[in-house]
């Protein structure tokens, strides 16, 4: 878990930035063949956050299934006109890799 704070003050040109970003990264190894990865980010400054969720599927040594799954959240719906959708964008990927080795 991460959280940062930032206040900047310039008051010879009256202008300030205040921001907050938080940051959550959980990993779990259920065994030698399955894990997954989550992690999630906010920004205040943005008014946006995003996901990243992986698994990974790994059958043998050099051999490996992930499925990633991506998205990003407008928290601000009505700085825009028209209002934004609360899903910004939405992505699944699936790779697979798989290992060859050369004998000699």
């Amino acid at each position: 878990l991460n959280y940062q704070y930032s206040h900047v003050d310039v008051p010879e040109r009256d202008q300030y930035f205040r921001a907050h970003l938080a940051r959550l990264r959980t990993e779990l190894t259920f065994n030698t063949v399955f894990s997954l990865l989550m992690f999630f980010q906010y920004s205040s400054m943005d008014h946006f956050g995003v996901n990243n969720i992986r698994f990974r599927y790994n059958p043998k040594e050099g051999n490996d299934l992930f499925i990633v799954f991506n998205s990003g959240y407008n928290t601000d719906l009505f700085r825009d006109n028209p209002a934004l959708p609360v899903i910004d964008n939405n992505s699944i990927i699936l790779k697979y890799t798989y290992t060859f080795i050369r004998e000699r």
